[in-house]
């Protein structure tokens, strides 16, 4: 390494003003900067190395090079391992954190109430819910479980691993709950279908005088269904139009999806036709709308329209083409939807597979609805149902016999 010239404190001092005053906007200048500190022998002067990492975190798309920073830097504060494990948090890949956070601990350097969320947020995409619980010893050893965000990070943990009790208990030890800490738990709760549960937590947060956000809504609109529920939806709806909620593609979406399963479908088809942007969550709602209330025809209409307009499709999208296929008794589309599954990588999905079998069995294809079922890498309960309602249904006895040995 080269020597540090006279003056290396106003050097390093110029790079850290350089690098501070936002300048670098992109990767491959912040390298320049970083080989020209090099070059100067200012890598190991300190406030340097963080800023170097930070800026690589917030400006590449992936995290090896902010790795590489990391690795050499002399000294590590908890700052820094908070910066990497965000990163990883943040762009992934998440199952890097809870390895970070191993080396964290063995390093002796102590988490603080910015590590854990990241750690806590990373189990609930990785769906790691041991580590979750442990981390979560960890957080009361360190005398954090207390904090309003690690608490609402613990909160979506629990839920999205299918906790929702657990999620319960630390939302009751919440002693301050603000508007995120209370839409973390309508989520929680409408994530595991306890729909009357979510609806009675957005009453008390309204009864605290705590106004929705977007993402309140988004969270609770699901939970409404029937003529019962459409008031409430109604309102919410007036609320989204009043304060500009509506004009976010989320909040839209939800409300189409509310209105269709609360009954009043041309209510849902009239805010559909006036979405000035429609992405795949909107046309999959509207398909699935049509497949459910038994406008078969119109489904798969909408979905030709959907692939003119190019937008993408996925096995949500095809599950509700191929049961109005499967309603109009309709083999020549049955097949069309088919192949378009399997020129996409979908039809290995076992949700496609197992609507196929159901497809082609009603379609008079009994033999085809055997070589998806053969296909299947994966067969769960309803894959063996399906089959075997398809033989019992085209009066198959020895063929559903040997289905089920």
């Amino acid at each position: 390494m080269c020597r540090p010239p006279f003056g290396a404190k106003y050097l390093s001092l110029s790079y850290c003003q350089l690098l501070n005053q936002e300048l670098v906007s992109s990767l491959p200048s912040l390298k320049r900067i970083h080989a020209r500190i090099i070059t100067h022998g200012l890598s190991t002067h300190r406030p340097l190395p963080t800023k170097l990492l930070q800026l690589a975190v917030s400006l590449s798309s992936s995290m090896h090079y902010a790795h590489q920073l990391f690795d050499t830097m002399p000294e590590r504060d908890s700052f820094a391992w908070n910066t990497l494990i965000r990163g990883y948090a943040d762009m992934g890949p998440c199952h890097a954190v809870p390895l970070l956070y191993k080396q964290m601990h063995c390093s002796r350097i102590p988490p603080d109430h910015y590590t854990f969320p990241f750690v806590i947020r990373s189990c609930a995409v990785i769906s790691a819910l041991k580590i979750g619980k442990m981390t979560h010893c960890n957080i009361i050893k360190y005398g954090f479980s207390l904090d309003p965000f690690v608490q609402t990070s613990l909160i979506t943990m629990y839920s999205q691993n299918g906790e929702a009790v657990d999620s319960e208990l630390v939302f009751s030890e919440m002693s301050e709950k603000n508007v995120v800490s209370w839409t973390s738990m309508i989520s929680a709760y409408s994530q595991n279908c306890f729909y009357e549960k979510a609806l009675v937590i957005f009453h008390e947060m309204v009864n605290s005088g705590v106004l929705p956000n977007d993402i309140t809504l988004v969270s609770v609109l699901p939970c409404l269904h029937g003529t019962e529920h459409l008031n409430l939806g109604e309102g919410l709806h007036a609320l989204a139009v009043k304060s500009g909620m509506v004009a976010y593609q989320a909040t839209a979406n939800a409300l189409v999806a509310m209105y269709a399963k609360c009954g009043k479908l041309k209510v849902a088809k009239y805010l559909f036709d006036k979405m000035p942007v429609r992405d795949k969550v909107s046309w999959n709602t509207m398909i699935a709308m049509y497949e459910q209330n038994d406008d078969a025809s119109e489904a798969v209409t909408l979905f030709r329209r959907m692939l003119a307009m190019k937008v993408s499709f996925d096995c949500s999208t095809l599950v509700s083409v191929l049961s109005a296929c499967s309603s109009l008794g309709s083999l020549e589309i049955g097949k069309w939807v088919h192949d378009l599954a399997k020129n996409n990588g979908l039809d290995a999905d076992v949700r496609v597979g197992n609507i196929l079998i159901d497809m082609y069995s009603k379609c008079g294809r009994i033999d085809l609805a055997r070589e998806i079922f053969d296909k299947m890498p994966i067969r769960g309960v309803i894959s063996w149902t399906a089959m075997v309602n398809a033989y019992a249904n085209h009066g198959q006895p020895n063929e559903l016999v040997a289905t089920l040995v």
